[in-house]
């Protein structure tokens, strides 16, 4: 598992830091690698294979440092625990259990848009009920 998330998501942290993409895309690949593998695991990785390609500047390399380090000090180096448990599905009125897993999976990236477990659980139950 470990060496074929690293396969899949060894470019991902390079295009963050040179796309200046947006916190969400960070947050996503946190918790995608979450359990499988540190953060700095794939920053090393991602260092070594840009260094690699015979392509990369002292420069390149400094702009990776800071860029993580702005990241990791506002997003934090691993994945958010989740506000929303089966717990709180079992305290709604939700029928059909098999969706359980659907809708953990969606609640968990409304809480990476920033919603709070209060209006994450409203949009449960106007979107799943």
């Amino acid at each position: 598992a470990y060496v074929k998330m690293m396969i899949l998501v060894h470019m991902e942290l390079m295009k963050i830091f040179y796309d200046h993409s947006r916190p969400i895309v960070y947050k996503r690949l946190l918790k995608k690698i979450d359990g499988i593998f540190p953060l700095n695991d794939l920053v090393w990785f991602s260092r070594c294979d840009k260094a690699g390609t015979g392509r990369c500047a002292i420069q390149d390399m400094e702009l990776i440092n800071e860029r993580l380090e702005e990241y990791v000090s506002s997003y934090g180096d691993h994945a958010q625990e989740a506000l929303v448990s089966g717990k709180d599905l079992l305290a709604l009125p939700i029928e059909d259990h098999r969706q359980y897993g659907d809708i953990l999976r969606q609640a968990y990236e409304w809480q990476l848009q920033g919603m709070k477990k209060e209006s994450i659980l409203r949009r449960i139950l106007h979107e799943f009920r």
